[in-house]
């Protein structure tokens, strides 16, 4: 079965090969099936087909965030992306994501903090928390975690390596 899709998704996809609309989905299954460097060519070709894309731009720079040594690069997809939408607080929390995997912290906890304001989406203040654990201010992310309202954080939202460390969370802070 699987072959079977593959093999449609690949049929597709060259019979399409200017259709930012496939391309952007298959490049999404890419990212969700781990498979970055064909996820990130894919949104790049996007991109080239229609920069305007805040979709494309916004899951190009999360792709980027979640490639060993490439956190930085998606900083300006991302950037692209929240001119394009006026600052948008999921735009401004990718943002900080990409910040927070490039080592930015000082930059990522500012654009979380922003983030938060402009929305009570409890992923905003979870980043925030992984933020200041990587900036080891223990003490100031207890106080965070008990304010974050764990029944309205979707762990859909998060990445594997984010809902595991949403899960050590639980057992160091409580839930």
């Amino acid at each position: 079965l699987i072959t079977n899709y593959e093999t449609v998704i690949g049929q597709t996809q060259n019979n399409f090969p200017d259709n930012a609309s496939l391309l952007e989905s298959i490049a999404t299954l890419r990212m969700q099936q781990g498979q970055l460097d064909e996820a990130i060519t894919l949104y790049e070709k996007v991109r080239n087909l229609d920069p305007l894309r805040i979709r494309t731009l916004n899951n190009l720079a999360m792709a980027l965030s979640e490639a060993p040594g490439r956190a930085a690069e998606g900083l300006d997809p991302i950037n692209s992306a929240l001119k394009l939408a006026n600052d948008n607080p999921e735009l401004l929390d990718t943002k900080g994501v990409v910040l927070l995997k490039a080592g930015r912290f000082d930059e990522a906890r500012d654009v979380f903090q922003q983030a938060k304001s402009k929305s009570d989406e409890p992923r905003f203040q979870f980043h925030l928390i992984l933020t200041l654990l990587a900036q080891n201010k223990q003490a100031e992310a207890e106080r965070a975690w008990k304010s974050l309202d764990l029944d309205k954080l979707d762990p859909a939202g998060l990445t594997a390596n984010e809902q595991e460390k949403l899960a050590t969370m639980k057992q160091e802070f409580g839930s």
